[in-house]
């Protein structure tokens, strides 16, 4: 079913950060079948916090699914059943639909361009594209991926996430918050394998999403779910620069031939397909094309504050705020010639980081100061000591000197 626009289902689309299909360790089992395998290696008593079930789907759009296929929702009373409290939450992320309407009124406001003449943006230009709320709908996946990082690293909490089969929006906050909490996924290398793990083998329907193959921009099923994930990753590139090895140019990249079908990666809705075409041996690896340039896309702001390459630093909290967010005109306005380039990295970001790094060159001057000043130490007490031993050798040679002329 399509009750909100992602089709019906069960417990099928649940999957969590990490790999793993559930976020957490979870120390209930539910009585669905599903989820008996899911929940069994993932028990940890000695995780405290409340269990949370998030529902990405608007509350409105969760009921009427449930309606209409009988289904697609979670009850907490089987996952209480076991005496550890467990609560429902929703995101009110929009359906394929909403999404598709939001872009494209982004795509004719973008088209509209700049006035040749006068060099500004068309009358009521900022007004439109605050109205087509493509804005907002990043501001809510952000805002959703965001909760999932607190709830598991500041209140202990285990999370389910799940919506009507989860190739979507389940996809993109999972990918999101785990992004948000480990330093590799933000790698380029790291990068690649959450895409391959959580989008391209969990089912992603690229094909049926992006249109391949269909000449009609009108699909019914066709939406930007990908597209809007990646800029997502974009504004937190924008909020983190010193945290990411990667810089928007493989973003860019990435999307122009995800939507080219140069490579075999985003043919096709499934891994399962992709294997039965063997498009392995057929077609080219779209990561060893980009790893062939990946000197274009590293971030030269990569590990400028020290702690960003540490496995053990804390998750990214970005603010998740419409005054925050902004346009990404180097992919959705590139093509207007009446526009300056965006610079890839802000002054104010710039002055940041390096006033970050004068802060690590001082701390690392006075270390070398420290070291300095403690080896001067060692090496005076090493002359006192020296002067002390020669002083007695000459009283012994003067006693001797005495005894002798004696």
């Amino acid at each position: 079913g399509d009750g909100d626009g992602e089709g019906g289902g069960g417990g099928g689309g649940e999957k969590g950060v990490g790999g793993m299909d559930i976020l957490g360790p979870l120390d209930i089992i539910d009585t669905a079948w599903g989820d008996m395998g899911f929940l069994d290696p993932k028990v940890d008593k000695a995780t405290m916090g409340c269990d949370y079930i998030f529902d990405l789907r608007p509350v409105a759009n969760a009921r009427a699914n449930g309606i209409k296929n009988g289904g697609g929702a979670e009850e907490t009373m089987y996952y209480a059943a076991r005496g550890r409290l467990c609560k429902m939450l929703n995101a009110d992320i929009p359906n394929i639909y909403a999404v598709r309407r939001s872009y494209e009124k982004l795509e004719a406001i973008c088209k509209e361009g700049y006035d040749s003449k006068s060099g500004q943006q068309p009358s009521g230009w900022t007004r439109e594209y605050a109205d087509s709320q493509w804005s907002d709908h990043i501001v809510t996946l952000m805002n959703a991926a965001k909760q999932v990082v607190k709830l598991m690293t500041e209140d202990k909490s285990s999370v389910l996430v799940h919506c009507s089969d989860g190739w979507d929006r389940t996809s993109q906050v999972v990918a999101l918050a785990m992004m948000l909490m480990d330093p590799y996924y933000r790698t380029i290398n790291g990068f690649f394998v959450l895409i391959e793990k959580e989008w391209l083998s969990f089912g992603h329907q690229f094909a049926t999403r992006c249109g391949h193959g269909t000449r009609s921009m009108k699909e019914s099923k066709r939406s930007p779910i990908f597209l809007q994930w990646v800029e997502a990753v974009w504004q937190l590139v924008q909020q983190f620069p010193a945290h990411f090895e990667f810089n928007e140019q493989l973003l860019i990249a990435l999307l122009d031939l995800m939507y080219a079908c140069r490579f075999g990666n985003f043919l096709f809705n499934s891994e399962m397909v992709r294997r039965e075409e063997n498009l392995e041996s057929r077609t080219q690896s779209i990561w060893d094309h980009l790893r062939r340039y990946s000197d274009r896309f590293r971030s030269p702001t990569f590990g400028i504050v020290e702690s960003a390459q540490s496995s053990d630093q804390p998750p990214l909290i970005p603010i998740c705020s419409g005054k925050q967010i902004r346009i990404w005109r180097s992919y959705h306005l590139r093509w207007d010639t009446e526009l300056q380039p965006e610079p890839r990295v802000d002054t104010h970001t710039l002055l940041q980081l390096r006033l970050l790094r004068l802060e690590k060159e001082i701390a690392q001057l006075k270390a070398q100061a420290q070291a300095q000043g403690q080896g001067q130490a060692q090496g005076h007490g090493t002359g006192v000591k020296q002067l002390g031993d020669a002083k007695g050798m000459a009283t012994v040679a003067e006693a001797g000197e005495d005894e002798h002329d004696g």
